[in-house]
């Protein structure tokens, strides 16, 4: 189960939210590429952040898989997007950190797959799938998850920890996001 910073979320919902997909038929999850509570977020984030469903859908796509090959919520590597680069896959940082979640191509050129394009950190899916994979190693690293989440930001030393609140912050949105909606 995903840590829910706000008490607005029951653990009860919490747990649907994250288990979205098993819930629903296998032919659902296919047929989409997106579980339910996936394709809620992507409409709101696609309003959010100005961005078009159909650009997001990818990157969405590789959130949810690699979310679930190294067991984190996909949620968390969404609200990882949108606070590193607010969704644009060209970002980049004065540090060198590249595309949608912010990796540093001379720190983690190791896990790019063979077949890697010429610029693979500005590749939204190659960018997600290498991006997780560092998130998921910091926080296994650390010890937990805001600690990880404060080493992928590059503030380990923060004893205010703003980076990992701004990133649960824009989860506790997105969670909030998907429970209106399906309310709706």
């Amino acid at each position: 189960m995903a840590v829910f910073p706000s008490e607005s979320v029951s653990a009860d919902e919490a747990e649907e939210l994250v288990d979205d997909a098993a819930l629903q038929p296998a032919s659902v999850v296919q047929e989409s590429g997106l579980n339910p509570g996936m394709r809620r977020v992507l409409r709101y984030v696609s309003r959010r952040y100005h961005v078009s469903t159909e650009a997001l859908q990818p990157i969405f796509a590789a959130a949810q898989q690699s979310g679930r090959e190294l067991g984190i919520d996909p949620l968390l590597i969404v609200a990882v997007i949108g606070i590193e680069s607010r969704f644009n896959p060209f970002s980049e940082s004065g540090y060198g950190a590249q595309g949608l979640m912010q990796v540093v191509p001379r720190f983690h050129a190791d896990k790019l797959p063979d077949d890697a394009g010429e610029l693979p950190f500005f590749d939204p899916v190659t960018n997600v799938q290498i991006g997780a994979r560092v998130l998921k190693e910091s926080i296994s690293r650390s010890g937990g998850l805001v600690e990880g989440l404060q080493q992928f930001g590059g503030a380990s030393n923060d004893p205010e920890r703003r980076y990992s609140n701004k990133v649960l912050s824009e989860m506790q949105r997105l969670e909030q996001a998907v429970l209106q909606m399906r309310k709706a």
